[in-house]
């Protein structure tokens, strides 16, 4: 009875050290410098470089960056112009693990959130950032999916106004930072980030002289900087 109890011991001693090496070589892929960072198309080389930077604070080591689409295993970074649905993947597929987007800007983004949600990487400020790992690590089978709820992002403080802190946190207006086209470009379609009534939908050099009544009424003159919004005919001109 004795010596079975020590070799049912010692067969659980055996497993509790085999189990946590198992785990990270067989259910889960290693991001590190022997992973290359693949573009799968030339556009797309500075954010794979911009990838390897990242992936090189944390790993200690940047890993190489390639243009090759056969590397493997790889983190393959591709853009997928024939997917219907706006937004971005990162799939562990086999042994590599692929990001795709909708458009270059969607490949982008999704290469941010890897690096945020895999790498550990938070930008919280534009001084601040923090490497909250020392390994990065992604299940296999892994499918993570991300339609964003709108085209245009934007907010008005110190820290968007930096190109890597608006990266990371999904921030692209043009307004107040210059997001590099190489890297998905800013969205400028809007005009302005806010204050837009009397300049971009009822604007007050062609409306003023004709609807004074649907332009503000501040101490008794009729304002061109905002709109009267309990007009009713303010809204069938805008």
């Amino acid at each position: 009875m004795k010596k079975a109890t020590a070799v049912f011991l010692g067969i659980l001693i055996l497993f509790a050290c085999v189990l946590p090496c198992f785990a990270v070589g067989e259910e889960a892929l290693v991001v590190d410098s022997a992973r290359p960072v693949a573009a799968m198309s030339a556009e797309l080389l500075p954010v794979a470089e911009k990838a390897a930077e990242y992936i090189g604070r944390v790993c200690g080591k940047a890993p190489g960056v390639t243009d090759n689409p056969d590397v493997s295993p790889a983190l393959k970074i591709a853009i997928d112009s024939a997917k219907k649905e706006y937004g971005y993947i990162i799939e562990a597929s086999g042994q590599d693990i692929i990001i795709t987007g909708s458009s270059l800007a969607q490949t982008v983004r999704g290469v941010y959130a890897f690096l945020e949600k895999y790498a550990g990487i938070n930008c919280y400020t534009s001084a601040l950032t923090v490497l909250e790992k020392e390994s990065i690590t992604v299940p296999a089978g892994e499918k993570y999916e991300y339609t964003p709820y709108f085209e245009f992002t934007d907010t008005d403080w110190l820290s968007p106004k930096d190109t890597e802190y608006s990266l990371f946190n999904g921030i692209n207006s043009a307004e107040y930072r210059a997001i590099p086209a190489e890297l998905g470009g800013a969205v400028d379609y809007i005009s302005a980030m806010g204050h837009t009534l009397s300049n971009q939908f009822c604007n007050s050099d062609k409306y003023y002289e004709l609807y004074p009544e649907c332009f503000a009424l501040y101490h008794g003159i009729r304002v061109k900087n905002q709109l009267c919004l309990t007009n009713p005919k303010t809204v069938e001109i805008v």
